[in-house]
């Protein structure tokens, strides 16, 4: 592997969480809904489960890219495995496009 090439990706992906949540805030206060920005590091289905029970949730919301093929068996569905392992209901948003 290229050297600092782990730090640059983690680096990236940390950036690209700060600049999701901070749309999901912006849009939160534009509609005056309340909202809190958590960022959670680890495997994705697991910490969403994990903060879930956590906070006593209700419902789990997520969104779905809706991948297919190739793409879905390497990378998984984030979404899938939520819905699947959740003990909390969960209500799955298809993304464009699906």
């Amino acid at each position: 592997m290229l050297p600092g090439l782990k730090e640059k990706i983690s680096e990236l992906m940390k950036e690209e969480g700060r600049q999701a949540t901070q749309f999901a805030e912006d849009l939160a206060s534009i509609l005056n809904i309340p909202c809190r920005k958590i960022v959670l590091q680890g495997n994705p289905s697991q910490e969403i489960l994990r903060f879930a029970r956590e906070m006593e949730a209700d419902l789990i919301v997520i969104g779905s890219r809706g991948r297919t093929g190739i793409e879905k068996l390497l990378l998984g569905s984030v979404a899938e495995k939520v819905v699947l392992q959740s003990t909390i209901p969960v209500l799955m948003i298809k993304g464009e496009g699906e």
